[in-house]
């Protein structure tokens, strides 16, 4: 899928080391967070695993060596079994899938995950024109949609830019961008991108 570069140092952020972690990169595109988790969060002394609906992306990743294991499957049937990942990155996905697809997502990724998930998307729905299917947007997802279900939320961006004609310009739209983090990280309705977070650690305590 799309990689917005603005997202790199939040999501990574939001990532721990991965030595003797397994993590499942969901909607892996070409790659490039399995380039970075690798380089920045000890993903090489991790187990990283690529899913992607696309096998030409799922090719063009193992010619590169990108990860450890690669999965050929749909974000709305995740082939794993309860709590066998540390940690998910669902990163510019879930808005490709039709609301109640990407729901049903969000079910699924917590009955896999063991400690983390981390999605990003756009902040509501961003219409797209993209003669491949599988890359335009379905839904819109806000801030209320996460929190309501346990997630904690993070604005990147300025989601205003695109309505002034202006911000198309590279530098304008790169200034207004990260400008305006600083405020939209805290009140993440004003983000052009949400970054959200749930942790699950707590849900795995066993009381006696």
């Amino acid at each position: 899928m799309s990689h917005a570069y603005i997202l790199d140092t939040f999501v990574l952020h939001e990532i721990p080391s991965l030595r003797g972690k397994i993590i499942l990169d969901l909607g892996c595109g070409k790659g490039l967070w399995g380039y970075l988790i690798k380089s920045e969060k000890e993903g090489d002394l991790g187990y990283m695993i690529g899913l992607d609906v696309s096998k030409d992306y799922l090719i063009f990743v193992k010619k590169h060596n990108i990860y450890d294991d690669l999965v050929l499957a749909s974000a709305s049937a995740l082939p794993f079994r309860d709590k066998c990942i540390d940690i998910i990155l669902a990163s510019e996905v879930i808005e490709h899938l039709p609301k109640a697809d990407g729901l049903l997502l969000l079910v699924q990724m917590q009955k896999i995950v063991r400690e983390k998930i981390i999605i990003t998307t756009p902040n509501g729905f961003l219409p797209t024109k993209h003669k491949l299917l599988l890359e335009s947007h379905k839904s819109g997802w806000y801030v209320k949609d996460f929190r309501s279900l346990g997630y904690k939320v993070r604005g990147i961006g300025f989601r205003f830019i695109t309505s002034y004609k202006a911000f198309s310009k590279p530098y304008l739209h790169g200034a207004f961008r990260f400008g305006f983090t600083p405020f939209s990280y805290v009140i993440p309705e004003l983000g052009e991108f949400l970054v959200a977070v749930k942790e699950l650690k707590r849900d795995l305590k066993i009381k006696v």
